[in-house]
């Protein structure tokens, strides 16, 4: 009997003391993890996010019309399947559009109603494409605008070819008032939109401007006329503090994309919505600060490194080392210390999703905008170059004689900010940027090209 009584009191002491250990390694966990968490200044949001959401203008429509327009595209060269396949198959290049199959030619022709569908575009308000809440959605695939778009920047540049073959002067100056408005509605959504939209300016404008500066009888107020709708473009363009924003908003359901393996419960445990929530407030505050400043006036740019420990799962991954780095890029000002101090703080899975977002993410941004601002102001100073040379019958000594009449300023490089160089040298104009692929040689109106 006694010894029944002495084994029921060590059991309860037993249960007492599990008891007591389990509340007291629960408390301490949670203790820890608000510590972990709050330990993270919380900052707030970077930007005035309701406002920014707001600004969403007519992009579904864009979204819609730009879609539907590449359908029917698509749907007229389905009729002629083999002669397109074999004219964007060629095993030499893709022969110059004089050389172009009739049926090709046609059926270009046969599309102008589509591209004036699509035109229509350049009239509506610019804005997000998409909302936010659906960015990875399966019903609403992403990539479909992007694709569309390119499908008919690539049918306006062989419509030109063709306005150019004809000499229909006024059909390419519509054709290119009527992209350039349109394709400037593109900028106001994700970098990806933005990078489409700077690629189709490209393949219309940049491919193709020599072509047709070279055209002898063109008129001069054709000229001046794209000229302007150039500007218009370039005025259109949002800061590149935009893009930044759009990936902000973008990150959650960026993060959720990438951790879809991984337990939900084991990130409500840790509360890593939170720490994130504090981390991407702190860097993008960051970012945000001095994107839009000029380079001259932004602090400089730094490279952050840590490396993380990561359990292996294999015995391949041991041999290999259980480190993996992680690196971001920020502008090093006076607060950038809480940044890189308090990044140690995720798990180390979520530590691989924040990099997987923001990697090489601020200087390659910054400068993709500022290459693209730099061959915008390439085009319009290759077309001031054929202004002046219509109205001196020479072309100038220096850039600097186009401004202001011609041009508004000389083109910078990208890079360090100062003048891209220029020659003139048996009347043929060179502009030499520092990144040689912006290189461009301009002749007189009816050369030899």
């Amino acid at each position: 009997m006694l010894s029944k009584l002495y084994k029921s009191r060590f059991l309860k002491i037993l249960f007492a003391g599990l008891l007591f250990v389990t509340v007291f390694v629960t408390v301490s966990f949670y203790c820890w993890r608000s510590w972990r968490v709050h330990s993270i200044p919380d900052v707030g949001e970077p930007f005035d996010v309701a406002a920014f959401k707001n600004q969403t203008g007519d992009g579904e429509e864009i979204a819609r019309i730009t879609i539907e327009a590449s359908k029917q595209w698509d749907a007229l060269c389905q009729k002629h399947e083999d002669v397109w396949f074999s004219y964007y198959n060629d095993t030499v290049q893709v022969p110059t559009w004089k050389a172009a199959d009739p049926v090709i030619k046609t059926d270009v022709r046969n599309a102008q109603t589509i591209l004036t569908d699509w035109f229509r575009v350049g009239e509506l308000r610019p804005g997000l494409l998409r909302s936010l809440d659906v960015y990875y959605d399966n019903i609403f695939n992403h990539d479909r605008v992007r694709l569309a778009q390119r499908d008919l920047a690539r049918l306006t540049e062989m419509s030109l070819l063709d306005a150019i073959e004809r000499s229909d002067f006024d059909q390419q100056q519509k054709l290119y008032i009527n992209f350039l408005s349109t394709n400037s509605a593109y900028l106001h959504d994700d970098v990806m939109n933005y990078l489409t939209s700077t690629a189709s300016l490209s393949v219309v404008i940049g491919d193709r401007l020599g072509i047709f500066l070279n055209q002898q009888d063109i008129p001069v107020s054709h000229l001046w006329k794209l000229k302007s709708a150039l500007e218009r473009h370039q005025d259109r363009q949002p800061p590149v503090s935009t893009y930044f924003k759009y990936q902000y908003l973008a990150a959650p359901a960026l993060i959720e994309y990438y951790a879809v393996s991984e337990s939900v419960l084991a990130q409500r445990i840790l509360d890593e919505d939170e720490s994130t929530r504090r981390l991407l407030n702190l860097l993008f505050a960051n970012w945000l600060r001095y994107c839009d400043l000029p380079a001259s006036e932004r602090p400089p740019i730094k490279t952050f490194h840590l490396d993380i420990f990561v359990p292996p799962s294999s015995i391949n991954e041991i041999k290999e080392g259980m480190t993996t780095e992680i690196e971001f890029e920020y502008f090093d000002d006076s607060n950038s210390d809480q940044i890189t101090d308090y990044w140690k703080i995720p798990s180390y899975p979520q530590q691989i999703r924040l990099n997987l977002l923001i990697s090489n993410t601020l200087e390659s941004l910054l400068n993709a905008w500022k290459r693209s601002q730099m061959k915008e102001e390439l085009y319009l100073t290759r077309l001031a170059l054929h202004l002046y040379y219509r109205d001196h019958d020479q072309f100038p000594e220096t850039l600097n004689e186009l401004v202001p009449k011609y041009l508004r300023s000389v083109p910078l490089n990208y890079n360090d900010g100062t003048p891209v160089e220029y020659s003139l040298e048996n009347d043929t104009a060179s502009l030499k940027p520092h990144d040689k692929h912006y290189a461009a040689t301009i002749t007189p109106p009816g050369s030899d090209l």
